[in-house]
């Protein structure tokens, strides 16, 4: 899975405590993965917040 995530060409910065996407800076912030009780859901979140960064329309 980790390879499908490292295809993306958006920056991930992995720090702090909450997962959000920065359209100024054009990155998205997640948290570390020792973070979520299930790695599934960081990748879930993670994959969540790279669609925000494609700027497709809601």
């Amino acid at each position: 899975m980790q390879t499908f995530f490292d295809a993306i060409d958006i920056t991930t910065v992995f720090a702090g405590g909450e997962a959000y996407y920065l359209p100024p800076v054009d990155k998205v912030y997640m948290p570390s993965i020792t973070r979520f009780r299930d790695p599934r859901h960081f990748y879930g979140v993670w994959a969540h917040e790279l669609a925000h960064a494609t700027k497709a329309p809601p």
